[in-house]
């Protein structure tokens, strides 16, 4: 799961700098709105580990490793289809706007 995450942070700062994110199928999403994509994309790493650092004032050790992973398998999955899902929705708005 590590590997997804490093590669989803990897993917969205070149996003942040670049300003272009393929979508796919030659959709490429410009400008603010890939940023916001890529912003997406770099979330997960600082969010699980603000959880995992609440868990663990909270809960005991063998809890926080087992109930933590399991956040974390979530949230990366969601902030990628976010990301993907967000990307295609500006995408239509780019075409239509001249």
């Amino acid at each position: 799961m590590l590997l997804v995450e490093i590669a989803m942070l990897i993917y969205g700062i070149v996003i942040l700098v670049k300003g272009k994110f393929s979508i796919g199928k030659g959709k490429i999403l410009t400008d603010g709105r890939a940023r916001l994509c890529g912003g997406i994309l770099i979330s997960p790493i600082p969010l699980i580990f603000l959880i995992a650092l609440v868990l663990a004032f909270l809960m005991p050790a063998d809890t926080v490793r087992a109930v933590g992973t399991l956040i974390g398998i979530f949230i990366t999955f969601v902030a990628l289809i976010l990301a993907l899902v967000l990307g295609n929705i500006l995408y239509k708005q780019q075409e239509k706007k001249p």
